[in-house]
């Protein structure tokens, strides 16, 4: 133990280290920071997605459906309504036509919403179009959800009819069997119940390519000071000769590298997870991960949260 505490000791200590991994941690979080501000002006604000997590907070997935819907069906409307409006307005015939005609299509909801539609209020965004793109992603992202047990009956089924027109076209055995495996592995999966969550935090957790970048830049600069020292100063052949300068220093050395990748991760991937379960919202992270749209069709039975641990 005392061999494996020298050696990272070592690192931790080295000056080199210090300076790379502070500077390094800091610019992480600077980037955290304000990549918001580097969003286009049109991007969701944060404050959206946090929101929409509160508020579909305890509601199972029909009432989520129902929720966001409504709000959708509002958002549509009132756009409607302002394109009628400003439509029928025009010098151009047509164009007034085509107002008169989508009205008329539209009539229960112009009458449902028109008197809100002087004044409303958008609760996520505080803008009418981007409130309105940002309930369409929702929605969207709800509807193939809500349909996951079907979209594993279409792969299933697909891969089996793959499977089954094999046969006759004389397929080779390894595609034969990668396309029983897929059929396979989302049968197992008919099992899970899912209920819609946004967890664009978990989104934004598996995909911090610089964050990755760092953490790689740290690994090597760790590794690469283990042995260093030992080279420069010669110490090899020495450390060598001594009792226990063989396997347990080698032995000690690795266990350190571990010790030390383990902890890099904590300190980069921790933050980044602080830092996004704070601006944009977690929901119910005890969740399956396919109710997650962007994970909908993993064949890992894991729940949000254990899916955060381990990518």
């Amino acid at each position: 133990m005392k061999f494996v505490k020298y050696e990272f000791l070592k690192i931790i200590t080295n000056k080199l280290f210090i300076f790379t991994f502070l500077v390094l941690w800091f610019m992480n979080l600077l980037f955290l920071n304000y990549q918001n501000y580097l969003a286009p002006e049109n991007d969701i604000p944060s404050k959206a997605y946090k929101l929409l997590e509160t508020d579909l907070k305890d509601k199972n997935n029909s009432e989520k459906g129902k929720y966001i819907n409504q709000l959708y069906e509002r958002a549509k409307a009132i756009n409607i309504i302002y394109n009628i409006q400003s439509s029928i307005k025009s010098d151009n015939p047509a164009i007034r036509d085509f107002a008169n005609n989508l009205r008329d299509e539209n009539k229960e909801l112009y009458n449902k919403y028109y008197e809100e539609s002087k004044n409303p209020k958008w609760r996520y965004t505080g803008d009418e179009n981007t409130e309105l793109s940002f309930l369409e992603t929702i929605k969207n992202d709800y509807d193939k959800v809500n349909n996951y047990h079907k979209y594993l009956s279409d792969i299933i089924d697909e891969s089996e009819t793959i499977e089954n027109a094999s046969i006759f076209k004389s397929k080779d055995k390894v595609s034969l069997k990668s396309i029983s495996k897929t059929a396979d592995a989302y049968k197992k999966m008919q099992d899970i119940s899912v209920s819609y969550e946004a967890s664009v935090s978990a989104k934004k957790i598996a995909s911090t390519t610089i964050t990755d970048f760092f953490v790689l830049i740290l690994v090597f600069l760790f590794s690469t000071i283990l042995i260093i020292e030992e080279k420069e100063k010669n110490l090899f052949n020495i450390i060598k000769s001594t009792k226990n300068g063989y396997i347990v220093t080698i032995i000690s050395k690795i266990v350190s590298l571990f010790i030390g990748v383990f902890l890099i991760c904590v300190l980069f991937y921790g933050i980044n997870y602080i830092y996004y379960f704070i601006t944009l919202g977690y929901g119910n992270i005890f969740s399956p991960i396919q109710s997650v749209s962007m994970f909908m069709l993993s064949t890992i039975k894991v729940n949000i949260l254990e899916y955060i641990l381990i990518i």
